[in-house]
């Protein structure tokens, strides 16, 4: 009874934004935080999260130190709804979190804020030892990047990448993905170096972010990845070829065709050609 009438209080809070309402749900989780089951704790903090924008930080100070990871996630995952004049501190503790999966959900959240703190930590993420967070941070500053790159220099933004593919795997990945938000010719002279890189992984990621983001200044870069000793890397770049609409990329493919000897990419690299004069 007493969870169904605290449930009352949420739906009608949600409905009216009675901050009346909205206090009794918060000292209800609060009261609730070492008593309760952990899905009722869970369901609450859902409700408030919904409330975010008319409670500001405070509905997070009674998550905050719950037993739950799964609890906290929530209040992570409001970060960028947070106002950061009154959430450093509620930030800093739920980055900090010993969850890797709070601190993941941070991380992502962080990728819609608009404002340089959120940067700020999300740098501090792209050196978590857990590689799903690194990876969360690098692509939530890929979002920021996208959407405004005026708070990041050139050196600040080649930091992070590099420090993801010094962490390898998919913060490796992840990090590539960074090259083509960076601006200045330095961007593209490292996404040509990645192209020639001896891990099939690397050099196939920035030829998927070609594919989504065409450069026609590293055509000759690509043309070269013909060559690249592994194979699915030679298809990737023939692929890439024709979305940047090379005039050359027909030629260029046939020549391959011609010296490939693995069967396989050999007719993956045909289909392209027809693809081509279709």
């Amino acid at each position: 009874d007493r969870e169904i009438e605290a449930l009352d209080h949420a739906i009608v809070a949600i409905a009216t934004g009675a901050e009346a309402q909205s206090e009794r749900v918060i000292a209800t989780l609060s009261e609730w935080s070492l008593t309760s089951e952990e899905s009722v704790r869970v369901g609450f903090a859902q409700i408030l999260a919904k409330l975010v924008g008319s409670l500001g930080s405070n509905w997070v100070n009674a998550v905050l130190n719950d037993p739950s990871p799964a609890v906290r996630e929530v209040a992570a995952s409001t970060l960028s709804s947070l106002s950061p004049e009154n959430a450093v501190a509620v930030r800093d503790q739920l980055l900090g979190d010993e969850a890797d999966r709070v601190r993941m959900a941070g991380a992502v959240s962080l990728g819609e804020a608009r404002d340089g703190e959120a940067l700020d930590r999300l740098e501090r993420l792209v050196a978590d030892p857990c590689e799903g967070v690194r990876t969360a941070a690098l692509r939530s500053l890929g979002t920021c990047l996208a959407q405004d790159c005026h708070w990041v220099d050139e050196d600040r933004g080649f930091a992070w990448v590099e420090e993801g593919i010094r962490r390898g795997g998919l913060s490796a990945i992840a990090a590539v993905e960074l090259l083509p938000r960076l601006p200045g010719s330095r961007a593209r002279a490292r996404v040509a170096q990645l192209l020639a890189s001896p891990s099939p992984d690397l050099a196939c990621a920035v030829l998927a972010t070609l594919r989504r983001q065409p450069d026609p200044s590293l055509v000759a870069a690509v043309r070269k990845a013909l060559d690249h000793p592994d194979a699915s890397v030679r298809i990737e770049a023939s692929e890439v070829l024709v979305d940047i609409a090379e005039p050359s990329a027909r030629t260029a493919i046939l020549s391959r065709v011609e010296r490939e000897r693995d069967p396989q990419a050999r007719s993956a690299l045909r289909a392209v050609v027809r693809r081509l004069d279709a």
